[in-house]
């Protein structure tokens, strides 16, 4: 039978005295996109959950088809077509690409797994999603789109009509995203209904039919797409206009430099570079995807080696190449990946945030002044505005409060400059804007910081002026304060 529907009806759940979902009700139609916002703590992970049979709902149903899904079932789920794919992915590293793919459902011959016919389907699948993917490959040495694409993949096998997507762009640069949505418009045009769950307004507006805004664990509206707005979407998430994310951009102009780089190279990407910042200001860096932004700011915080150039701190030339000499002399770094490349995730919070200073700030030999530790970093996360609990592993927290782990970080170790690379990737509207606050409060007392974005519109409405760079050199720099984006991406894309 031709999959029509799937229909959320009047859901609520709690978890003891907390409310996480309100007689939430939408309908998600067959060949359509689904989008699915709101802040962390909306419910959407609740809800998510709900649907996939992983949580039983208090009341209300989950039906496909007008035939509702036993609850509490992931096997009812999965049997009704429904797949969901989690923002951390569920794959088996030290397995093949085919072995992800046909997991539980491996292919069998006169009782063995017949690895030709597992393949086979394998590529089809990949075929579908226009993947070109080795299926004998181990899993673990894939880039994070490709198994992305495995996980997707493994949908279409178990013949899937809903597939519920959880922040799916969340890890992907600029170019395999739009590759990723592209797929998904083709997926839904063959019958499929996708729910789509993201941060990234644009990526919302640009691939979904319709928007469901949750609020407090209740629908605040539900709305074809073509009748929205970015602005719109953020007031119905957090109620208030976009523009009042952003802080105030600084009050003074030609104060002191604090890091001056020039003639930075270090091949391939990045062919002589020279750009200041001054006390007080928010310096966006923005370039299309490989133009050697991400490099410019590994290079500076120690992590790439340097071929050539100068790099001065307040006068005082830096010498780069180590992370912890970076930091020791007030360069701290933020990466865009927390969860692999920053964070200690089974560490607890104040671990995280005192991890780089923990040996010359609060070390006696071998042991370690665990009260200081917690005093100092007790108050570096308060300052950054982290909230839960700092004395459980870090992964407890919530995406926003994992990133101001990393500020506070900062915070701690005295950094003068703040190198961030996407400070609030994965991060949802509402701690956006208290990250946004919090870089600017820290920038206006005399410090400065350098932030790389793939989003325009962030760079515009936090930075002072933006820096544009292009196949490895600077191309110009405008005004934040007036720019628009098509005069960013002309210069980044200029010749």
């Amino acid at each position: 039978m031709t999959f029509r529907s799937l229909t959320v009806d009047h859901v609520s759940k709690a978890f003891g005295a907390t409310r996480a979902l309100s007689d939430v009700s939408f309908t998600l139609r067959a060949g359509a996109v689904h989008g699915l916002v709101g802040e962390n703590g909306a419910g959407k992970s609740t809800l998510l959950k709900i649907i996939s049979g992983v949580y039983r709902a208090d009341s209300g149903t989950v039906a496909v088809d007008g035939t509702a899904v036993t609850p509490g079932s992931m096997t009812a789920a999965e049997a009704a077509g429904i797949q969901i794919v989690h923002q951390e992915l569920a794959l088996f590293p030290h397995l093949t690409v085919a072995q992800n793919i046909c997991a539980g459902r491996a292919p069998r011959k006169q009782g063995w797994v017949s690895v030709s016919e597992m393949e086979r389907r394998a590529r089809a699948a990949l075929a579908r999603l226009g993947a070109d993917i080795d299926v004998r490959r181990r899993v673990e040495g894939l880039p994070t789109a490709d198994q992305q694409f495995v996980e997707l993949a493994r949908g279409l096998v178990r013949s899937s009509n809903v597939l519920i997507l959880d922040e799916p762009t969340a890890a992907l640069p600029p170019e395999d995203a739009r590759r990723l949505l592209a797929v998904l418009r083709e997926l839904a045009a063959g019958g499929m209904g996708i729910a789509f769950v993201s941060h990234r307004l644009d990526e919302v507006m640009a691939v979904t039919d319709e928007v469901t805004v949750l609020k407090d664990g209740a629908v605040n509206s539900s709305a074809p797409t073509e009748q929205l707005s970015p602005e719109r979407i953020v007031s119905l998430m957090v109620g208030r206009e976009l523009a009042d994310l952003f802080p105030p951009k600084a009050a003074e102009t030609g104060r002191p430099a604090v890091l001056s780089v020039q003639g930075l190279v270090a091949p391939p990407l990045v062919r002589g570079v020279d750009v200041e910042l001054h006390e007080g200001e928010i310096v966006g860096l923005y370039g299309l995807e490989g133009s050697g932004q991400d490099e410019v700011l590994r290079c500076l915080a120690g992590d790439l080696p340097v071929a050539g150039g100068r790099v001065s701190l307040r006068g005082r030339r830096l010498r780069t190449g180590r992370v912890g000499r970076a930091l020791r002399a007030g360069v701290g770094f933020v990466p865009p990946d927390r969860k692999h490349d920053g964070l200690l995730l089974e560490a607890s919070g104040i671990q995280n945030i005192s991890l780089p200073v923990v040996r010359r700030r609060f070390s006696s030999g071998w042991w370690v002044r665990s009260r200081a530790e917690h005093r100092d970093a007790a108050a570096a996360a308060a300052e950054a505005g982290v909230r839960g609990n700092l004395d459980r592993p870090v992964v407890t927290l919530s995406g926003g409060n994992q990133q101001k782990v990393l500020l506070s970080r900062l915070l701690l170790a005295r950094a003068d400059v703040l190198l961030l690379n996407q400070p609030t990737r994965g991060v949802d509207v509402g701690a956006k804007a208290e990250i946004y606050r919090l870089i600017r409060s820290v920038c206006d007392s005399g410090r400065t910081a350098l932030v790389v974005s793939p989003e325009i519109t962030e760079l515009l409405g936090l930075c002072d002026r933006i820096v544009v760079i292009g196949a490895g050199s600077i191309r110009g720099e405008v005004d934040a304060g007036s720019a628009t984006e098509e005069q960013v991406l002309a210069l980044a894309v200029a010749s």
